[in-house]
């Protein structure tokens, strides 16, 4: 059973990054950001990142409860990333954004942590259960950008 779990957590959180990466510069643009506006986005969402990742998986890795507190970023996230259908300004946007890459950035590194205890623990692959990760970042960009290609952004 947590091998089937770790692989869904993986299938979602690529997914998600299969849209997000290739094609969030683009929805962007199309809400009317300049190239700086959509620099300075992305690079304070990765700057939050490398500032926010640490904290919480050094809270996971303390406290044991990575399964809880990937959870709570996860809802958290969710709230979020809902936000943006209310944005409609570059500063909304960013605001929305370093929220959303606080919250769901630092989920992946947790999971990463229980993965390779579960994988010790249960004797399980390791690999195998990333690799549906990999198979949904492709699928999903894949489709999304054929999907963006058909309807436009």
């Amino acid at each position: 059973m947590i091998y089937f779990r770790l692989s869904m957590f993986y299938i979602a959180y690529f997914a998600m990054v299969g849209v997000t990466i290739p094609f969030f510069p683009v929805w962007l643009k199309s809400n009317g950001l300049t190239p700086e506006n959509i620099g300075i986005i992305i690079g304070f969402s990765t700057l939050i990142r490398a500032v926010l990742n640490p904290i919480f998986a050094h809270l996971a890795d303390r406290s044991g409860a990575h399964k809880v507190i990937i959870i709570a970023l996860t809802i958290s996230s969710i709230i979020f990333f809902n936000f943006y259908f209310l944005s409609d300004s570059f500063w909304t946007i960013f605001c929305v954004t370093i929220l959303f890459a606080g919250a769901w950035g630092a989920t992946q590194p947790i999971a990463e942590s229980l993965t390779t205890i579960s994988s010790r623990k249960n004797q399980l692959d390791n690999g195998k259960i990333r690799l549906w990760g990999s198979v949904a970042f492709i699928l999903v960009a894949v489709s999304s950008g054929g999907i963006l290609k058909h309807f436009g952004s």
